[in-house]
């Protein structure tokens, strides 16, 4: 599946205890709690050019899947990590003590981050395919994204 489009955050569940988990602070907490983040994905094979902004805060990735990257993250840090597939529609990536999967279901990106006893889940929808074929392509523009959204890291975006 391509996971090649622009999503907005449709719902999000225990960001702040899962935040609080892996120790963001209280101030970057309050900052992104109820802000939809916007993510575009630009997929070409195995590369990957992800470009997330949630508010002020813009973050761009670029990997490709089963090499070592520097993924950005809400704190602006930089991890260095290796995003693999998983199936043709699950990508995990491990950011130190997180675990992010991000997953394209139909036209959804489902975001997993998991942290010890905490996870946090982000929801997107598709705002916009890339295909010239949006009937054909759909099912390749939908998205799951271990996008890991925040301070828990963007996984691989």
């Amino acid at each position: 599946m391509a996971f090649s489009g622009k999503y907005e955050v449709e719902s999000r569940e225990n960001f702040e205890p899962f935040m609080k988990a892996i120790e963001m602070s209280n101030e970057l907490i309050q900052k992104y709690k109820d802000i939809k983040g916007i993510t575009e994905i630009v997929q070409n094979g195995n590369d990957f050019d992800v470009t997330m902004t949630t508010g002020d805060n813009v973050i761009h990735n670029k990997f490709t899947i089963g090499q070592e990257a520097d993924f950005g993250t809400l704190a602006g840090t930089k991890i260095k990590s290796v995003a693999n597939l998983d199936g043709a529609n699950k990508i995990v990536t491990k950011l130190n003590s997180v675990t992010c999967v991000t997953e394209l279901n139909e036209d959804k990106l489902i975001d997993v981050s998991a942290s010890y006893s905490f996870s946090h889940q982000l929801i997107w929808f598709l705002l916009l395919c890339p295909s010239k074929d949006f009937k054909h392509q759909l099912s390749g523009c939908s998205v799951v994204i271990v996008l890991c959204k925040l301070e828990f890291i963007p996984a691989w975006f």
